[in-house]
Parts: C-alpha cells; structure tokens; sequence
C-alpha cells in the first residue's frame, strides 16, 4: 500500500465526487500519511511546513493579480471584447479562428514577453463567455487553447517563467547532484519532441475534439458593440508600467516587487483616486489569492508525501523489477512523475523532489545527461495540466465559469488532459530514446 499513489487517487476520486479541492487535498493528505505510518501532529507539522514553502509564490500571484486588473482598468479588455464583437456583428468567418489565434498567443507571451502567467485568464476570458456562447464555441477547446500556452513555451523556451524553470531551476537541481556540464546543454533541442507532443495535442482539440458547435445558455441580450479606444497618454502609461514590471522583476528577482512598482505607476499615470484603485487592487487580488491558498495546500499535501518516505520507495521498486530494461525503467519513472504532479500540481514544485531521485538513477541505467534533463523536465511537467489542483487549470476554469457553465473536472481536467499528458508521455519516450 504504498501512501503516495492511494493519495494521488483519493485526491482525484474526491475531486471527482465534487468536494471542493482543499477539503481534497487535506483529507487525501492526512490519509496518506496515516497509511505510512505518521501520527497527526507529525502529518500536520509536515504540512504547515510545506505551506511556508508555497506562501511567497501564492503572495506573488495575489499581487500580479491586483496589478493585472489596474491595467484592465485602462480599457484593454473592453478593446478586445468590442472589436471580437464587431466581427460577430459583422457576420466574419473568421472570427473562431481570430479567436483561437488570439488566445493561444497571449497565454504564449503570458510566459515570457510579459509574464504574468494566469492573471491574464480573469480578466480577458469572463467579458468573451458573451461571444463564446453566441458563436456556441466549445469552451473545452479554449481550456485546451490556454493550457497550451500556459505550459508549453516554459517547459521550451528558456525565456521568462522558462528563464526560471529551465536555466534557474533545471540546471541547478541537476547540479546539486553531483553532475557538471549541464551549462552546456542546449534546452531547446532537448526538449523540442516533447513540446511537439504538446502541438500535436493542441491541433487535435482544435481540429477534431472540439470543432463542433455547442449550446450554451446566453444569459445576457444585450451587447455593446460600440467602438472602444485607448488613449495615446494610456498607451504610454501602460508601455511603461509594463517594462518597468519586466525590468524590476530582472534586477530583484521578485515578480511581486515588480507588480507593485508597476501598479504604483499605473495608479499615478491614470491619476485615479487612491481609493479606486486600492478597490482595483483588492478586487484583482481576490480570484488569485484563491488559487494560491489551493496551491500553498498542494505544497503542504508534497511535503507530507516527502516525509512518508513512499515516494523513494515507489522509484526504487520499480527500478529493481525493470532494472535491465532502460526504456521500461524511464516509462516507470514518467508515469511516476505524472502521479505526483497531478497530486502537487505545481511541475516547479516537483522538480526538487524528483531530481534527487531520478538524477542518479538515470545515470544508474546508462542515460545520457541530455536524456536524463528531458526525463527530468518531462516528468515534472506531466501532470501540470490536467491536474485539479494545477494553478493552471484552476484559473482557466475560473475565468470560463464566470457564468456557471462550465465544469472545473469534466470541462477542463479530463480535456487537457487527454490532448496533453497522452501527446507529452509518448513524444517524452521517444526524445529520451533518442537522446
């Protein structure tokens, strides 16, 4: 019985019987450790310590949150909502794939070219359910959409969140274990299968999973068409608000002192009452701080999982039953890592907790440096969507349910699931074959 996988899928099969995720997480924590042998006062000392390991991270969010909704409060959404209904009006053809195009490519640049990750998903997505459902676009597909973008450029493009996860947290854990030349590796050509697993799952959901028409109920009769604009004085206000939050956030390291310079400057560029925007800021903060609690609650359920001592034990069983079968032995190890990041829900968060692990038992079984960071990054990374408690698919069921109408497990867990794990598993194997 071992503590982990029971956990990972009463975590799930809770979820699924609708509990709400944190009374999951608890209760599938403390059962886990129970089953390992923990007393309560150890189990939840072991989990207040993991929720101090998440608390600066949930913080970030919370304020990058408050910073996205002031400069919401510039007009940008309303932009994009006028013009998208304009087209509507318009009767244009194009207007599903003006859709696809444009949400697909600012959860892309979410990542890297102003990387604010999710915080965009609030305040974009809940004024566009309106032309969602009169185009009866199927919202799986825009979860689908969002999910690949929010995920595939860090785990490829060394730039942004992928300047942190790859060459910040990658390199560094790989390096704690003792291997040198990891400088060297060129991140991109390693892990360019397993994102082209992520393409071929995206191209699915677009072309045959979710390219039928579906029915939603339109709440409301009116919409406003009229043209929106943004000022030349705001355009400049915004420009500067956001590279001031991408410089700061260079010279501190800080994605939450970046926001609040950025914020700060947003607030004296549009001359707001202080009151207003401290209204804005708590507003913005509100949904985020949400799925930070959810995800200081997921780094506490890892922490008590680290202490059962499951985990080790679940990699060593299986490496000794296929220990000379390389191939069957990296299948083990993925499916592994999928387990405890759909528990986690946080790829950044497992990647300490496998690198100790799989590190040296990749050497073990003869794999190449180059192989050993795609196995690394690859089992970190699965799991990341389709988990219920990813901050991923937290925020995009949050954004798409502003109306009620779509499902947190059947609507966004089980559909990016589907068009994302099964694609990077199988393209995963065949990069560290190569490799």
């Amino acid at each position: 019985m071992n503590a982990v996988i029971i956990s990972v899928l009463l975590l799930v099969g809770l979820t699924l019987c609708r509990l709400n995720i944190l009374s999951a997480i608890i209760v599938s924590c403390f059962i886990g450790g129970w089953i390992a042998g923990l007393d309560v006062n150890s189990i939840w000392q072991a989990f207040q310590a993991g929720l101090g390991h998440a608390s600066p991270l949930a913080l970030s969010y919370a304020i990058i949150g408050g910073f996205s909704y002031l400069i919401a409060s510039f007009g940008l959404t309303e932009i994009v909502s006028s013009r998208l209904s304009t087209m509507m009006k318009d009767h244009s053809s194009q207007l599903k794939l003006t859709i696809i195009i444009t949400l697909t490519s600012l959860a892309i640049f979410s990542q890297n070219l102003i990387p604010i990750h999710v915080a965009f998903i609030p305040l974009l997505i809940p004024p566009m359910l309106l032309i969602f459902s009169r185009l009866q676009l199927d919202r799986r597909l825009i979860a689908c959409l969002l999910s690949f973008g929010l995920v595939t450029p860090y785990m490829f493009l060394p730039l942004g969140f992928g300047q942190m996860f790859l060459n910040e947290l990658i390199r560094s854990q790989v390096t704690l274990q003792g291997v040198s030349g990891v400088e060297s590796i060129n991140m991109m050509r390693v892990m360019l299968l397993p994102a082209i697993g992520m393409l071929v799952g995206v191209i699915i959901a677009v072309l045959f999973s979710y390219n039928k028409p579906r029915e939603y109920l339109i709440k409301s009769s009116h919409t406003d068409t009229s043209p929106v604009t943004l000022s030349n004085k705001n355009r400049v206000v915004i420009i500067i608000a956001l590279l001031s939050f991408f410089v700061v956030q260079l010279m501190t390291g800080s994605m939450a002192i970046a926001a609040l310079v950025g914020c700060g400057l947003l607030s004296i560029g549009k001359r707001a009452h202080w009151g207003k925007s401290n209204s804005l800021f708590l507003e913005g903060t509100r949904l985020m701080a949400s799925i930070g609690v959810i995800m200081m609650a997921a780094a506490g359920f890892a922490e008590v999982m680290k202490l059962t001592g499951h985990i080790q034990s679940l990699i060593d069983t299986a490496i000794i039953a296929f220990q000379d079968q390389t191939m069957l032995s990296v299948f083990i190890m993925l499916l592994v890592g999928l387990l405890i990041t759909i528990g986690i829900g946080s790829s950044f968060a497992t990647v300490p907790l496998l690198a100790a692990i799989y590190v040296p038992i990749g050497q073990a079984i003869g794999l190449s440096l180059e192989a050993i960071i795609c196995l690394l990054v690859s089992a970190a990374v699965l799991g990341d969507t389709g988990s219920p408690v990813s901050e991923v698919t937290l925020a995009t069921s949050a954004g798409l349910n502003h109306d009620g109408q779509h499902d947190h497990l059947k609507d966004t867990v089980i559909p990016t699931f589907i068009h994302f794990n099964i694609p990077l598993f199988a393209f995963s194997l065949l990069a560290i074959y190569l490799l």
